[in-house]
């Protein structure tokens, strides 16, 4: 096959799919819930959610960062496991999907942008990956603007507003006029 089969409405079509699978193994994933602890005791799981609720499972799927999966496990495992989880980084992701009026023809799904003078990391151009991921008979372009940022870190307790302005501040420096944005909205990952 010479060609990328993308999800038609976006990656989220994966997780979806793979909930739905799930439940009808009768699996039902708690979503949007934090999980403060991951109990073991050599064949039931306790699952200690932020809610204060418990569930008990005979497995666990975890999409949670490594270094945390290893800090939640009780009994905590041994030192040197520890040890080597707390060297694991990860980056958490913010995304700037910004509508622009103009149509511009951008040849790529995605661009990286390796340049000192921006601050965004990668820009995708969501018509490239599926047309259905854009508003029906949009004739601009939508793009989405990729910052990376670590638990923590500068960006990561940035309001809307605040990375709303930097997105505004790339997109000038790639030549992207201003009054050229007609919509902008921040997803956080």
């Amino acid at each position: 096959l010479d060609a990328f089969l993308y999800p038609r409405l976006g990656p989220g079509q994966l997780w979806d799919a793979a909930a739905d699978r799930l439940a009808d193994d009768g699996v039902v994933p708690e979503l949007n819930t934090r999980v403060v602890k991951l109990g073991f005791d050599g064949e039931t799981w306790t699952v200690y959610l932020d809610t204060g609720e418990t569930v008990t499972a005979d497995a666990v799927f975890s999409t949670m960062p490594l270094r945390q999966l290893v800090d939640a496990l009780d009994p905590a495992p041994p030192r040197a496991i520890r040890t080597m989880a707390a060297a694991l980084h990860h980056r958490s992701l913010i995304t700037v999907a910004v509508a622009l009026r103009t149509h511009l023809d951008v040849p790529y799904n995605w661009v990286y942008t390796p340049s000192k003078k921006l601050r965004v990391g990668r820009i995708q151009n969501y018509t490239r990956w599926s047309n259905y991921l854009v508003p029906k008979d949009w004739q601009g372009t939508y793009l989405g603007l990729e910052y990376y940022t670590e638990p923590g870190g500068e960006l990561y307790g940035t309001d809307d507003e605040e990375l709303k302005a930097i997105a505004r501040q790339d997109l000038m420096t790639l030549g992207i006029d201003e009054s050229d944005i007609e919509r902008m909205m921040v997803e956080r990952m």
